[in-house]
């Protein structure tokens, strides 16, 4: 990882820094008497209250006070809410729609955040943020209004992850995480990140209330591993993970690594602990400046509200110099140029970039958070946040080591793509003697939507694009059988009735479609009906493959440890697929069937099919990982597709008689969060040799 220089370089950087601030200051008071007209430029708050009130207070008045000092023709004014005891939603409304407010800064709570930036996103009305939550950035930064002064919780895993991996050492590590959009993001990139790492997950286990903690950290380290990652919602919860770890009756002691939300007071009788946490960058010199001036250090959000306040004001007067009437568009260009130098929060920096403002350029800003650098082509999210590895050690936070990203390697930040390269990628024998089978004579689909409902609109979109793609090769509907919820096309939130679409601009996927079962109606017992091929009153359509047919098999919907998602409550386990799959592979019932899973953890389930004769499974995930959505589209308010689906779909469209291995490859490369895996190839036949055409030929 990129680490802070030495310490005598940076004390001497501090030094300076702390002294320019000092002497700014005071030439400023000295200057001449000339009064300047400041304009108002009214900025809405919507942080907590209660006791995080007087830091946001303070952070408030030093903003104000700097750029008034630095004389540039506005001045902010505030209106602070209180995140937790304000109607959010109709306050959200109305924050979006004021003209008279500039800018909307909040808020700590994901859930907050989210509801606070759907309806900003309806008005463009510029929104500050320095919540962490990956999905946020995902969601809404292609909607230009959206400025995130933190990296997500992304980078925060991976950091930690390296810290766990330093010295090469393949250590088992686990997870504990509160089941929250704030853990969420640890459950989905945990195991990824570990295992490109070198790492090995052996354990992951989320709780909902604090009272699950003790049983959910006896499940996250049931196989003993030597360190375990801990993903408290506050300081009270990583108190009790803590004291699990001296449990009487688990006898395995697993180093605990805490995230940011752990580096609260009341964990300072923890002596030893470690974790992370998100700080400014020391050589930006405010937290010297803080502590100086408030007797403590500052906490994750200071440094970052003071920024938000500093470019809204330095935004709004290039905005008005230029005549814009686009407030965002003044912000990405302030933050295009952004400044390698540090300290451009200060009053006399701030001075200078208003002069340069006054003369129609464009000044290079950097921020209290340390250099304000952002991706020219999508912004959304600083690329580079400053991470404090601290321990505990004799009553106070003692930090180890200011910690960044490494940069030019695992891109973990999502700048809307959160791209990440893969290192970990299977390798099949290009040499291997293929199987020998009957001669090709028909072929046969079955596509399983598990999951229903909007919110999950993504898995029948891609159900229906294999529909579609499948009906366009050659099959029949009789050839095919669908089985979805089928709850989308004239539900009440599609603005387009009987139009579904996996794509902005995409067909409509719903044209024709027959569908066979809908999801309420099938359970584990139904399916198992319906691949024996033998029908009956309720279930007249049945998988009737013979052993010239080759089946492609799909099934998209969430997925758990424990199995794949059919309808909100059933889960089908890999024994129970297994089951059906030898009792059909037994019977002959298919040439060669290839099976591909679109669901989180879904190597769980295909590993316990491995051994059946020409049987491929393809998962978007291995047994440990989530998948990941893909395409967030605003109108709709939902993820239009899945990324493993989306790359699988791109290359048969383009190259149906792709090679299996070619197709491993692609989808591989094109999935993000996770690692695409093949399962049972050795009882399948040469990747190499064998091609999507027997699938796709008709």
């Amino acid at each position: 990882m990129k680490r802070a220089s030495n310490f005598f370089n940076s004390l001497l950087i501090i030094i300076f820094l702390l002294l320019s601030s000092c002497s700014d200051d005071n030439n400023i008071a000295t200057d001449s008497p000339e009064v300047i007209s400041n304009r108002e430029v009214k900025i809405a708050v919507v942080l907590k209250k209660g006791d995080r009130q007087e830091r946001v207070q303070r952070i408030l008045d030093m903003a104000r006070e700097n750029i008034t000092m630095a004389r540039g023709g506005v001045v902010p004014s505030y209106e602070y809410y209180d995140e937790d005891t304000t109607a959010l939603a109709s306050l959200a409304v109305e924050l979006a729609s004021r003209q008279d407010i500039a800018a909307v800064v909040g808020c700590y709570d994901d859930q907050h955040t989210k509801t606070l930036a759907y309806e900003c996103a309806k008005t463009d009305k510029t929104m500050f943020t320095f919540n962490t939550s990956q999905e946020l950035a995902r969601i809404f930064g292609q909607h230009g209004n959206y400025w995130g002064l933190s990296e997500s919780d992304i980078t925060q895993c991976e950091i930690l992850l390296s810290l766990m991996a330093d010295g090469g050492v393949q250590f088992d590590v686990a997870l504990l995480a509160c089941d929250n959009d704030y853990g969420q993001t640890f459950v989905d990139w945990f195991a990824f990140q570990a295992a490109e790492m070198g790492l090995n997950p052996v354990g992951l286990a989320t709780y909902k209330d604090k009272s699950e903690i003790p049983d959910a950290y006896l499940k996250a380290c049931a196989n003993n591993p030597t360190l375990t990652l801990c993903v408290p919602n506050n300081a009270e919860e990583a108190s009790i993970m803590y004291e699990c770890t001296k449990m009487d009756n688990f006898s395995h002691f697993s180093v605990p690594f805490f995230t940011d939300r752990a580096y609260e007071p009341a964990m300072l009788k923890n002596e030893g602990l470690v974790g992370l946490n998100l700080v400014a960058d020391p050589a930006s010199g405010f937290g010297v400046v803080y502590k100086s001036r408030f007797g403590e250090a500052p906490i994750h959000g200071d440094a970052e509200l003071y920024d938000a306040i500093m470019l809204t004001c330095l935004a709004s007067r290039y905005d008005e110099v230029h005549n814009l009437d686009n407030l965002n568009y003044a912000v990405g260009t302030l933050l295009y140029y952004h400044s390698d130098s540090q300290g451009g929060w200060m009053s006399g920096n701030m001075k200078q970039a208003f002069e340069t403002i006054a003369e129609g350029g464009v000044p290079e800003v950097s921020g209290a958070v340390g250099k304000l650098d952002f991706d020219p082509k999508n912004y959304t999210l600083i690329t580079h946040s400053t991470y404090d590895f601290w321990m505990v050690y004799e009553g106070q936070f003692l930090s180890l080591n200011y910690m960044k990203r490494s940069e030019g390697e695992h891109s973990s930040s999502p700048i809307v793509s959160w791209e990440w390269n893969k290192t970990y990628q299977q390798q099949f024998d290009e040499h291997m003697s293929d199987i020998g089978y009957p001669a090709l004579t028909g072929n046969k689909a079955v596509i399983i939507a598990g999951s229903g409902g909007w919110e999950n609109y993504r898995f029948q979109a891609d159900a229906l694009e294999y529909y579609q793609m499948l009906r366009n090769s050659g099959y029949s509907d009789d050839d095919i059988i669908l089985i979805m919820a089928d709850d989308l096309a004239q539900n009440a939130n599609n603005p387009e009735k009987g139009v579904v679409r996996r794509s902005v601009d995409g067909d409509n996927l719903y044209k024709n479609v027959v569908v066979d079962y809908r999801l309420e109606d099938i359970t584990y017992n139904d399916l198992a009906v319906i691949f024996s091929g033998k029908p009956d009153v309720a279930h007249p359509e049945v998988l009737d493959s013979g052993a010239g047919d080759n089946v492609l098999f799909f099934w998209s919907s969430h997925g758990m440890p424990a199995g794949l998602a059919l309808g909100d409550i059933d889960l089908v386990s890999g024994k129970q697929m297994a089951r059906i799959l030898q009792k059909m592979s037994d019977e002959q019932r298919f040439r060669k069937m290839m099976w591909i899973v679109e669901a989180c953890f879904s190597g769980g389930v295909a590993k316990e099919c491995e051994g059946i004769p020409g049987l491929l499974v393809m998962t978007a995930a291995n047994a440990n990982e989530s998948s990941k959505a893909d395409l967030w589209y605003a109108p709709y308010n939902v993820y239009l597709t899945n990324r493993f689906t989306s790359s699988i779909i791109s290359r048969l469209y383009s190259d149906p008689a792709t090679s299996l291995r070619d197709l491993y490859n692609v989808a591989f490369t094109g999935t993000l969060g996770s690692h695409v895996t093949i399962y049972n190839a050795d009882n399948y036949g040469n990747l190499y040799q064998n091609t999507m055409r027997e699938f796709l030929g008709k």
